[in-house]
């Protein structure tokens, strides 16, 4: 009677199902830790793409950056310099003046060198590396001063003529050459010495005549 009471108290674990864990427990390991889980998922994949955003947006600022750098600390290069050129003279280049070359008319009663007074000199301001070349006739009374044409051309008062232009010019600048209206200053600073440095009883000159003007 003691074995078949025994037998009737202990409980028939064949009849025991087992007991299932509960969805959430199943998936991600139960409870409060698979929602941690989940939550983190998300954020993890999404790390990655803006972590390489904002590497990107450094690397195009600092190229930007480097872009604007450069332009503001390198010197610029010189502009070239304007070519002053008058209307009237294509002699910057080597060819000469409109106008020169031409041989002059004497007026009634005067008398032209038939040969120029002419100097080639180096042009102030260029350390010799362009020179002017220059040539004038020289117009004045025939009947008063005919005898004395010979020492203009090739007497005594040709080297003191070609001495005064030499002055005259070797003292201007490229600019100065090259104004509209230099060739008429020249001209008449010319007349202005000649006749102020050679003495009345040889010549007066009554007129200049530029016939040569050749910048290089």
């Amino acid at each position: 009677m003691a074995d078949e009471k025994k037998k009737a108290d202990k409980p028939d674990k064949s009849d025991e199902k087992p007991k299932k864990a509960p969805p959430s427990e199943e998936k991600g390991g139960g409870g409060e830790g698979g929602k941690a889980a989940k939550a983190a998922a998300p954020a993890d994949g999404v790390k990655g793409p803006v972590f390489m955003g904002i590497i990107a947006g450094i690397i195009v600022f600092n190229l930007v950056a480097a872009v604007v750098l450069v332009n503001v600390l390198m010197p610029r290069k010189p502009k070239a310099e304007a070519t002053v050129e008058s209307a009237d003279t294509t002699a910057h280049h080597g060819e000469s003046v409109e106008g020169a070359g031409e041989k002059p008319e004497a007026s009634a009663g005067m008398i032209v060198t038939a040969k120029p007074i002419d100097a080639v000199i180096n042009i102030a301001g260029t350390d010799g590396k362009r020179y002017l070349k220059v040539g004038v006739q020289l117009e004045f009374n025939s009947l008063k001063y005919k005898d004395n044409l010979k020492l203009i051309e090739e007497g005594e008062l040709n080297p003191k003529l070609k001495s005064l232009l030499i002055d005259q010019v070797s003292q201007m600048t490229m600019d100065e050459l090259l104004e509209p209206d230099a060739k008429e200053k020249i001209c008449k600073e010319y007349l202005r010495r000649i006749n102020s440095a050679i003495p009345e009883k040889f010549v007066q000159f009554a007129e200049v005549f530029l016939v040569d003007f050749l910048v290089q």
